[in-house]
Parts: C-alpha cells; sequence; structure tokens
C-alpha cells in the first residue's frame, strides 16, 4: 500500500541519512574532497585507516574533512514529511551509517531532529546492526523507519511503517512482501536520463574540430579519412564525457554555490558521486580502447587530452589567466587528433589561429562569470575577483584580432594558395570573421552572453548567418 502514515504519534519517526534525508553519500564526498586536498598522502592514509576497519575509517573522514551542510542537497519531500510529523506531536531521530559526528551536524542542522545517532570509531551502524540498536532503544515494531536501499530491508522489517525514497524501483515490492503499511515517496528522474544528462551531448558539438584538418586539406571526398575523422568525433565524444564528469566531481562544491551550474546531476545528487566515476572510467577506456584501433597517433593525442584536462580540472583552472591559455589549447588539440587520427599535416598556422580565436572565446566566457558576480564565491576554485573584468576583455579582444591578423597570413600563404585559386574571393571570410568576434564581444560587454559562447554561437541567428556566410564564401572559392 501506498499512504501516510496512520501510526500512533508516540510511535518515533527514524530517518536515515545518506540517499533519504539526502541524495549524497556524505561519506564518498569527504573521501573526494581529501584525496583532492592530499593527494597521494591522503591515499596512502585511507589505505592505513581502512586497515584498521570501516567504522575507523568514517571517524577519520569526519574529523579531517568536515561537511558544508549548507551546500549540500537535501530531499525536499522528506524534509516536508519529517516537519509535518513533528508537528502532529512525534519524535523525530536521526540514525545514520555516517559517523556521529556527521550525524550531531546534521542534527543541529534541522531543528526538527531530537536526538542523532550515528556510527563510532568501533560500530558500523548498518543494517542488522541499525536494526539491532533501534530495537533496543524503542522495542521491535515500535518505530517508523525511512530509508532508501536493500540494506534498509533489515530495518524495515522490524519497523511498524516502511517509507521509501530510493531510485531503485525494484526496492518497494521488496519492502511490500514484508507485509507491513508503507508509503513510496516518488522520485521525479531515473538514472538513466540524469546520465544522458550528464554526458552533455550538446557539448560535442565543440569536436566538429576534428574535420578542419580534412576540411583545410580539401580531402572530405576521401571515403578512408572521412570514415576515421567520424569515428574520431565519436569517440572524441566519449573522452570528453568522460572528462566532464571527473571534472564536475571536482568542482562539486563550487557548482553547489553557483546559481546555475547547482542543477547539474552530480551537484544536485542525482548522480552519486560512486556512479559517477565509475562511468567516467567506463567512458575513459572505451574511448582510449576505439582510439586504438583508429590510429595508433590518434590515441597517444587523446591521452595527452586526458592527462592535460584533469591538470585544468585540478590544478589550472585555479590559476588566473592559465586557465583561458588552457582551454585555448585544449580546443587546438581537438584538431590535432583530427590530423592523427587522418593522417593529415596542415599548417602551423591553422593551430596557431585556432589557439587565438579559443582563447578570445574562453576569455569571453570567464568576462561573462565575472560580471555575474560581485566577488569571488568562497567555494570557487577560480582565484579571479570582479575587478579582473578589464584585464581579462583586453586579452580576449587582443586575442581576438590577433586570431584574424593569423587567419589572414595563412589565406595569403602558399599553403593556403595551394588549395584556392587566388586570394579572392577566399580573402572575404576576414571581415565575416571579424564582424563576427567583434559582435559576440559586445553581447558579452552588455551582459547578452549567459552561457559557453561556442554553444551560444549555434544558436544565435546572426552567428549562424555569418557562419553561413563565411561557409558559402570556403566553397566558392574552393570551386571557382
Amino acid at each position: 500500500m501506498n499512504r501516510s502514515s496512520d501510526t500512533d504519534v508516540s510511535i518515533p519517526v527514524v530517518v536515515d541519512l545518506d540517499g533519504t534525508l539526502t541524495p549524497v553519500d556524505t561519506l564518498h564526498e569527504a573521501i573526494v574532497r581529501y584525496l583532492l586536498r592530499g593527494h597521494v598522502i591522503a591515499f596512502l592514509n585511507m589505505c592505513i585507516w581502512l586497515l584498521k576497519g570501516k567504522p575507523f575509517f568514517k571517524n577519520q573522514m569526519a574529523l579531517l574533512q568536515p561537511i558544508d551542510l549548507s551546500l549540500i542537497p537535501w530531499n525536499d519531500d522528506v524534509i516536508a514529511y519529517i516537519r509535518d510529523q513533528k508537528k502532529n506531536g512525534r519524535t523525530i531521530i536521526l540514525c545514520t551509517a555516517s559517523n556521529q559526528l556527521v550525524a550531531k551536524k546534521v542534527c543541529d542542522y534541522f531543528k526538527e531532529f531530537d536526538a542523532a545517532f550515528g556510527s563510532n570509531s568501533t560500530h558500523n551502524l548498518n543494517g542488522v546492526n541499525k536494526r539491532n540498536f533501534l530495537d533496543q532503544k524503542f522495542g521491535k515494531g515500535n518505530y517508523e523507519y525511512i530509508g532508501n536501499s536493500y540494506s534498509d530491508l533489515l530495518v524495515w522489517k522490524h519497523s511498524s511503517f516502511a517509507v521509501i525514497k530510493s531510485t531503485n524501483r525494484s526496492l518497494q515490492p521488496k519492502v511490500e512482501a514484508l507485509g507491513i503499511p508503507m508509503r513510496s515517496m516518488s522520485v521525479n528522474y531515473s538514472l538513466s536520463q540524469v546520465f544522458t544528462k550528464q554526458l552533455r551531448l550538446h557539448q560535442w558539438v565543440k569536436n566538429l574540430l576534428i574535420f578542419v584538418p580534412l576540411i583545410a586539406a580539401h580531402e572530405y571526398g576521401d571515403f578512408q579519412k572521412g570514415t576515421a575523422a567520424i569515428a574520431a568525433f565519436l569517440t572524441f565524444g566519449l573522452l570528453a564525457s568522460g572528462t566532464y564528469i571527473i571534472n564536475d566531481i571536482i568542482d562539486i562544491d563550487a557548482d553547489r554555490s553557483h546559481p546555475e551550474k547547482k542543477y547539474r546531476p552530480i551537484a544536485a545528487g542525482s548522480i552519486p558521486i560512486i556512479y559517477g566515476l565509475l562511468a567516467s572510467l567506463i567512458l575513459l577506456i572505451s574511448a582510449i580502447s576505439i582510439a586504438f584501433s583508429i590510429s595508433a597517433n590518434f590515441a597517444y593525442v587523446l591521452l595527452g587530452y586526458l592527462i592535460y584536462s584533469i591538470m585544468y580540472s585540478v590544478y589550472f583552472k585555479s590559476a588566473i589567466i592559465i586557465d583561458i591559455i588552457s582551454l585555448g589549447i585544449l580546443f587546438t588539440v581537438r584538431i590535432v587528433a583530427g590530423m592523427a587520427a587522418c593522417a593529415l599535416v596542415i599548417s602551423p598556422l591553422l593551430l596557431i589561429f585556432s589557439f587565438f580565436i579559443f582563447l578570445s572565446l574562453a576569455g569571453m566566457k570567464r568576462y561573462t562569470e565575472l560580471k555575474k558576480k560581485n566577488e569571488s564565491s568562497d567555494h570557487d576554485r577560480r582565484s579571479y575577483h570582479a575587478d579582473d573584468k578589464l584585464p581579462v576583455m583586453i586579452i580576449g579582444f587582443t586575442s581576438a584580432y590577433t586570431s584574424v591578423a593569423i587567419f589572414a597570413i595563412y589565406l595569403l600563404s602558399e599553403a593556403s594558395q595551394e588549395y584556392f585559386s587566388g586570394t579572392f574571393p577566399i580573402v572575404l571570410t576576414i571581415p565575416v570573421l571579424v564582424y563576427w568576434l567583434s559582435y559576440m564581444w559586445m553581447k558579452a560587454v552588455k551582459f547578452q552572453l549567459h552561457h559557453d559562447p561556442v554553444v551560444v554561437a549555434l544558436k544565435d541567428k546572426t552567428s549562424l548567418i555569418a557562419g553561413f556566410i563565411f561557409v558559402f564564401i570556403f566553397i566558392i572559392s574552393s570551386y571557382l
């Protein structure tokens, strides 16, 4: 049955923490934060603590890596339920496998709780241990329990009323089989839906840069090279999605304090960190494996991109100016990947052009973010402050017109003339490029650019028209 509890108000409501009161696992998040802070030494410390048992490990993590409850996402329907029960005069108890220090902190944060019980350095309050503790504390069948996992079945078996808060649809029939009154709190999403969102398939459009060498070399009619480029595009997409997950895990606190990024699946707790890490590992291994079947050189480029991307997420992202330089490099690596996959060599001028134009767009994105805030958030890992807008804008503007100058030099070079019949009309792409970059920067300065410039450009009418004119001139110049 699926109804509200009509149990006697003298029977307490016992609430689990991880996955129930909050969709996240507080221990897993503490582990990630500790690893990011101490890296190799932190990993060695955790291995030693685990040898002393899981309760001791949890206790050490709670001592050394306290959580910020103001950033943690909470399940609003669970909170509304316990508040309603509290108004009815019922006792509300927090009982969690998390450490007692965490339980006490949550208890103090939510005034509805009358008491909190958690694991200590020698005793893990989970599964049968939790059931035995509650039986001893309140008596078998004399407590209502709100949980989310299969380990909670042992507790529900001895409870008077079961409340389920879980994304696992196979759990409810198991609870119904216990023959006790129950209620299921609906979850308005599935893991498959949020994982699809987490992959950020719309960002794969950036990987179209892989086709630049094929187009620049006028080899788009070569079936073998075209097939290799398509395979490389899809493979790079898998790798990029894997790195997005890693980046979101590393940036979890910063994202939660951001007005828009807090809705990302990992920040919102829709995807548990452990699932995210597993998905990322599968994506990365799959991408590298497929890459070697395309070309060894392509696979090495992907490995280089992966390493640099992780370094960006861990180190470079928090370094002023170096972060936007890194983004320019990461975009340009996509073109290098296309060269490796198709076994093509293009003019270095195009690679330099790519670096500067994407350095400008990265500066544009950072400038827009700086306009949205007055000062750096306490949880923002970037070192920028609101008064850095002007130098960032200058870097962006300078890089934009530097890229145009380099593109002009390329069009006048012998490497370009090999593919075009003279400098006209291909040189007409230069004013188109100048117009588009100026237009995008004007939108940024007027605070009309609210997302990634690359993504915005694919939806913006003016940008699409400019792109169409650019491509039209390229085609005319190629076949005149």
